[in-house]
C-alpha cells in the first residue's frame, strides 16, 4: 500500500508498484554500485475527512502523504538487505560513521553487571582510570576551594573563547614553556578532557584514509578516534622484555605516504611503564627522518616516582626535541583526581615553526564542542600555581 520512485545517478526513474518493479530497481542498483534516491509516498484510506467529503465517500478518498526521502550513504546498504518499504517497517537508518564508532572500553564496561558476579570467586580488580572510584583519593583542598571562589564569584556561568579563556590558556603556557620553546597563550587549545585534546590533534592532522602509529599495547581510545573518521591505526611495539620500550625497528617499518603522525603515550597506559630519555630520543629520530609531527599524550606525566636518583624519570617529549613540532596533551582528570570535571589542553611544542597552520586548525575543530566548562576553565591559574 505504497508508492516507491527509484531515480539513481544516471537518472534512470523506475517507479515501484509491484515486487517485480522492487526486483528491478535491486538489479540496477547491483549493476552500478551507486545508491540511489528513493521517494516514498503512502496511499491512505483512513485519513479524517476533508470538509465537504461524506462518510459515504470515505472509500475513494486517497491522499499522498510523503513518509521518506532517502539519501543513503555509501555502503549503507549492502547486497542482500530488503530495500522493500512500508510504513509499519519504516526504519530510519543510522549514518554509517556512527555505527563504525567503537570505543572498546565502555563496550565491555557498560555491559558489566556488577551484581550477578560468583560469590564463590576472588574479584581481582586490574583498576579503571578513574581516581574517584578510590575513597582515599580526593582532590586536595586548595583544588576545591579555586573552583569553590569562582563559582561564588558569579564571574564565570557564561560561554568561553572555543579554544579557551585566555587567564586559562596563559596560565598553561607558563607552565608548559621550555628553556628552548617559549609558548604562549596562542599555543593552548583547551577541550572537554584529554580526549577532547587528542580527538582535535588527530583531526588537524589526518585526512580519511590517513594513519597514524600508536604503541601497542596501548589505550583503545586511539582506536575510537580513528574509526569515527575513518582514519587508520598503524601499531608499533611495546617490548616486555625491556620494560616496555618503544620497539624502533618496528616503528620505522610502519611508516608509509599515508602516515601523518606517531603518537607516543608516556607514561604508558595501561602498561605503567616510562620511557627512557634514550628511547625519547630514538623516536625523535625516526620523526625527524620522516618529517611526522609528533602527538605526546602525557596525561600521566606528573604522576611519576623518580628512580635512580632522577636518572631514570619522566622526560617531556618537547623537552628533548629541537627539530620535531610536539603536540603535548595533558589535562586535570589523573593529577588532579577529577576526571569527571572534563577539561583537558592541547599545547603546540614548534621548535622550528612548522605548526602555524596547524595552530588555526585547532582553534576551527574547538567551535565544534565549544571549549570546557568555564567554571572549571577559570579555575585553572589557581589550581596550578596556588
Amino acid at each position: 500500500n505504497f508508492n516507491a520512485t527509484y531515480i539513481d545517478e544516471e537518472n534512470e526513474k523506475i517507479t515501484i508498484g509491484k515486487e517485480s518493479d522492487l526486483e528491478e530497481a535491486i538489479t540496477r542498483y547491483k549493476s552500478l554500485k551507486k545508491i540511489p534516491k528513493i521517494y516514498v509516498s503512502m496511499r491512505q484510506h483512513t485519513l479524517p475527512m476533508p470538509d465537504g467529503v461524506s462518510a459515504a465517500s470515505r472509500s475513494t478518498v486517497t491522499q499522498d502523504v510523503n513518509i521518506a526521502h532517502f539519501y543513503p550513504q555509501q555502503n549503507r546498504y549492502h547486497d542482500g538487505d530488503n530495500l522493500s518499504l512500508s510504513a509499519s517497517q519504516w526504519v530510519v537508518q543510522p549514518s554509517l560513521s556512527s555505527m563504525q564508532t567503537r570505543n572498546k572500553i565502555f563496550e565491555v564496561i557498560d555491559q558489566l553487571d556488577m551484581t550477578i558476579l560468583p560469590k564463590d570467586k576472588e574479584f581481582i580488580s586490574i583498576s579503571i582510570g578513574d581516581p574517584s572510584k578510590y575513597p582515599n583519593l580526593l582532590p586536595s583542598n586548595s583544588v576545591v576551594r579555586a573552583v569553590q571562589s569562582k563559582l561564588l564569584s558569579q564571574q564565570s556561568n557564561g560561554y568561553s573563547v572555543s579554544y579557551g579563556m585566555q587567564e586559562a590558556r596563559i596560565a598553561l603556557s607558563k607552565k608548559y614553556s621550555l628553556p628552548h620553546i617559549k609558548c604562549t597563550e596562542e599555543d593552548v587549545v583547551l577541550g572537554i578532557g584529554a580526549s577532547d585534546a587528542i580527538n582535535m590533534s588527530l583531526c588537524a592532522l589526518l585526512n580519511e584514509g590517513d594513519n597514524f602509529l600508536v604503541p601497542q599495547p596501548g589505550y583503545p581510545f586511539y582506536d575510537t578516534v580513528a574509526s569515527r573518521y575513518a582514519f587508520k591505526t598503524r601499531k608499533y611495539d611495546l617490548d616486555p622484555d625491556n620494560e616496555w620500550q618503544v620497539d624502533i625497528k618496528h616503528m620505522r617499518s610502519l611508516i608509509d605516504k599515508r602516515t601523518k603522525a606517531i603518537l607516543v603515550n608516556n607514561p604508558s597506559n595501561p602498561c605503567g611503564s616510562v620511557l627512557t630519555e634514550h628511547n625519547l630520543r630514538q623516536i625523535l629520530k625516526v620523526a625527524e627522518d620522516y618529517s611526522l609531527p609528533i602527538i605526546a599524550d602525557e596525561v600521566y606525566g606528573e604522576m611519576v616516582y623518580d628512580s635512580d636518583d632522577g636518572k631514570n624519570g619522566f622526560y617531556a617529549m618537547a623537552s628533548l626535541s629541537t627539530k620535531v613540532p610536539i603536540l603535548t596533551v595533558g589535562g586535570l582528570s589523573k593529577q588532579y583526581l577529577v576526571p569527571g570535571w572534563r577539561c583537558g589542553w592541547v599545547v603546540i611544542h614548534d621548535p622550528i615553526g612548522a605548526m602555524v597552520k596547524i595552530r588555526s586548525a585547532l582553534q576551527k575543530l574547538s567551535t565544534v564542542l565549544l571549549g570546557p566548562n568555564t567554571l572549571i576553565q577559570a579555575s585553572i591559574p589557581s589550581i596550578l600555581f596556588e
